[in-house]
């Protein structure tokens, strides 16, 4: 017998749940109230919310990129630059 579709989430609730989370899954799961295990299900089993997710996570790591990559060519020290994308990626974070 087949079970259909269970899914209690639509895809564009998952995306639209992913969106601003940074890629942080604990995030993820407070917005759609559920687990890690139900979010690491929906993310094999959809290659667009997989995408969202891969987009998401690259996104702090981008601003992070380029404020060292500024501060180098500001002759900032490595330091400044280290700590800069450090508080840039915690904020972008939460």
């Amino acid at each position: 017998m087949a079970r259909g579709n269970t899914d209690k989430y639509t895809i564009e609730q998952i995306i639209t749940a992913i969106k601003g989370s940074s890629g942080i899954k604990a995030n993820i799961m407070r917005r759609l109230d559920c687990s890690r295990n139900t979010v690491d299900n929906y993310l094999k089993r959809y290659a667009t919310a997989q995408a969202a997710y891969d987009e998401e996570t690259e996104m702090p790591l981008d601003v992070a990129e380029s404020l060292v990559i500024s501060d180098m060519a500001n002759n900032r020290s490595v330091e400044t630059a280290g700590i800069r994308s450090a508080r840039k990626y915690s904020t972008a974070a939460r």
